[in-house]
C-alpha cells in the first residue's frame, strides 16, 4: 500500500468522522429551537427578537436600522429604547431570515444555531492548516459539543455571529500568510468590515489575529496588515456615524455605558467595584461549568506539548487568538462577569490546546501509566458533566408559572387594564430578564415586582382597573421584603381573586371593590 493510497484512506475516515461530529453538534444547536423565551439566557435576550418584530410593529420609516429593544408597547414613539451599545447585524440578520420564514422562535434562533455549526467548521479547518486532522477533530469537537456552544451557541446574541467572523478571519489569515493573492486579502477586508459590525469581541479576536499575522508576515503582508486596521477604523467610524445620524444620542450613550465597566452591576453606577479574587473566581467557575472541567484540564496540560507540536505560525495564531478573546474580556470586565457566556471567547485557544493534549499525550505510545487515565478521566468528565449541563439550561425554560402569567393576561386583560406581576422566584431579578418575557408575549405595559401595599394604593388612584398576579416559589426560604409582600395580600382578600396556577400563582382584580367593604 503506497503513502498516498494510506493518506487517503485516512482522509476520508476522518471526513466521516467530521460529517458525524456535525451531525451531533447539529442536533444539540436545533434542540428545542422553537421552544419559547423562557431560559435562563433566552429569557435576559429575549431583546434581540423583540428588536427583530420592532421593525415590524413600527417600521423602519419611523425607527430606521437602529436597534429598538423594548418588549412592550409605548406611549409615544419618542420613549422607545434605542439601543446604540452592540453592532446591529445581530438584530439585521434575523429580521432579514424571518422575512422569508415568518417570525417566530425557529426562525430568529435558526441565523445564531447556523452561524455557530459554521463555526465548528472554521475550528476544524484553522486546527488543521495548523496541525492535523486528527486534532482538527478533537478541537472541532471540545470547541462544538460543550454547553457554553451546544447551547448557547442558539441563543440569540453577538456571540455566535461575532465568533463565526473572527474564526473565519483566522481561517482566511492563515493561508494568506502561505500564499497571498487579492483574493484572500479582498476576503479578508469583507470578514473585517463584518467583526465590526457584528460583536465588539470579534474586532478584539480580529486585532489579536491581525497582530500575529503582522509579526509572521513579509514586509509586503505587514504593510497589508496595516491596511486592514486602517479599514477596521474605517468600519467602525461608519458604524458610529449611521448610529449618531439615526439617534443623536447614540455615541453618548455608548460611552456612558463604558463608564460602567468597573462595576459588578451591569448598568448601575456607584455599584461597588470589582474585585480580582471576585472576577477570577466568576471566570473559573464559568469556565468550569460551561465549558467543562475536563477541557479546562486538557487545556493546561496541552501547554507542555504545545511548543513542541507547534510550529512558528501555529503558536503565534493560538496565542492571538487566546489574547483576543482575553482583552475583550479584560476590557470588558463587567459584561464578562455579569454574562457567564461572554467566556466563549477564550474557547477556541482552549479547545486547539485540549485537543493537543489529547493526541500527543493521551494516544502517545507506548501509553504513559497516569496521563492516560487522567485524560480518559477528563474525557468522561467533559462528556457526563456537559450533558448533564446541556440538560440543566434546557430544563430552565420550563416555567409553567410564566406560561400561566401569560395566558391569564392575554385571556382575561384588556389594553385599557393596568397590569402588575410580583415574581418573588429566586433567580429572576437582573439579568435574566424575565419581565422581558412576560411583556414579550403579551406585548402590554405592566410594573414588575411591585408589593401589594403600593399595587392597592395606584389601583385606587387610577381609574378603570387593576390586575395583580402574584406568583410565589413555596419551596424557597422567603427574604424579609418577600414575606412582607405576602403578609400584605391580606390587603387585597376583599377583592375578586383567582387561582391561575395551582395555589403558587394568584391573579387580583382590583378596582372592583367588595360589597362588603
Amino acid at each position: 500500500m503506497t503513502k498516498s493510497s494510506i493518506s487517503a484512506q485516512s482522509g476520508g475516515k476522518f471526513s466521516i468522522r467530521l460529517i458525524v461530529l456535525l451531525l451531533i453538534a447539529w442536533a444539540l444547536l436545533t434542540f428545542q429551537l422553537g421552544s419559547p423565551w423562557y431560559g435562563v439566557q433566552d429569557s435576559y435576550r429575549v431583546w434581540i427578537p423583540s428588536a427583530v418584530r420592532n421593525y415590524e410593529i413600527y417600521g423602519v420609516d419611523q425607527i430606521g436600522l437602529m436597534v429598538v429593544r423594548d418588549s412592550d408597547p409605548v406611549n409615544d414613539i419618542a420613549d422607545l429604547y434605542i439601543y446604540s451599545h452592540h453592532p446591529p447585524l445581530l438584530a439585521w440578520i434575523p429580521a432579514l431570515l424571518t422575512q422569508f420564514t415568518g417570525f417566530n422562535e425557529l426562525s430568529v434562533r435558526y441565523a445564531f444555531a447556523c452561524a455557530t455549526l459554521l463555526g465548528i467548521v472554521a475550528m476544524y479547518v484553522i486546527t488543521r492548516r495548523l496541525y492535523n486532522d486528527r486534532v482538527a477533530w478533537w478541537a472541532a469537537a471540545f470547541y462544538g459539543l460543550v454547553p457554553m456552544v451546544s447551547y448557547m451557541g442558539r441563543v440569540p446574541g453577538h456571540d455566535p455571529l461575532g465568533l463565526l467572523a473572527a474564526l473565519l478571519f483566522t481561517a482566511v489569515t492563515i493561508n494568506w500568510l502561505r500564499q497571498p493573492n487579492r483574493a484572500r486579502f479582498l476576503a479578508l477586508l469583507f470578514l473585517a468590515w463584518m467583526a465590526v459590525w457584528t460583536a465588539w469581541p470579534a474586532v478584539f479576536m480580529v486585532a489579536g489575529v491581525g497582530l500575529g499575522a503582522f509579526f509572521l508576515g513579509n514586509m509586503r503582508q505587514r504593510i497589508g496588515v496595516i491596511g486592514i486596521g486602517v479599514w477596521c477604523i474605517v468600519a467602525l467610524i461608519v458604524l458610529l456615524g449611521s448610529y449618531q445620524l439615526q439617534w443623536d444620542q447614540s455615541i453618548d450613550s455608548l460611552l456612558d455605558a463604558f463608564v460602567w465597566r468597573t462595576s459588578e452591576v451591569s448598568g448601575v453606577r456607584d455599584s461597588d467595584p470589582l474585585t480580582i479574587s471576585a472576577y477570577l473566581g466568576k471566570l473559573f467557575i464559568d469556565i468550569f461549568v460551561l465549558i467543562t472541567p475536563g477541557v479546562l484540564v486538557m487545556s493546561i496540560l496541552g501547554l507542555f506539548p504545545l511548543r513542541k507540536r507547534s510550529s512558528r505560525t501555529a503558536l503565534v495564531i493560538v496565542g492571538a487568538l487566546f489574547f483576543g478573546g482575553l482583552s475583550y474580556l479584560l476590557a470588558f470586565r463587567n459584561a464578562s462577569y455579569i454574562h457567564d457566556y461572554y467566556k466563549v471567547f477564550l474557547l477556541p485557544s482552549m479547545a486547539i490546546v485540549a485537543a493537543i493534549a489529547w493526541v500527543y499525550l493521551r494516544m502517545r505510545k507506548p501509553p504513559h501509566r497516569v496521563l492516560r487515565p487522567v485524560m480518559d478521566g477528563m474525557l468522561l468528565t467533559t462528556v457526563l458533566l456537559g450533558l448533564f449541563v446541556f440538560g440543566v439550561l434546557h430544563y430552565s425554560a420550563h416555567q409553567p408559572e410564566i406560561d400561566a402569567i401569560i395566558d391569564s393576561i392575554n385571556t382575561a386583560s384588556s389594553e385599557d387594564d393596568h397590569l402588575s406581576v410580583y415574581f418573588n422566584y429566586p433567580g429572576y431579578d437582573f439579568p435574566t430578564g424575565m419581565d422581558r418575557v412576560v411583556k414579550f408575549y403579551t406585548f402590554r405595559r405592566m410594573d414588575w415586582n411591585m408589593p401589594p401595599e403600593e399595587v392597592l394604593a395606584n389601583a385606587q388612584a387610577n381609574e378603570g382597573r387593576t390586575l395583580y398576579f402574584f406568583c410565589r416559589n413555596p419551596d424557597h426560604e422567603e427574604s424579609i421584603e418577600e414575606q412582607q409582600a405576602e403578609d400584605d395580600l391580606a390587603l387585597l382578600e376583599a377583592y375578586p381573586h383567582e387561582a391561575i396556577y395551582e395555589d403558587h400563582c394568584v391573579r387580583y382584580e382590583l378596582g372592583a371593590t367588595n360589597t362588603d367593604q
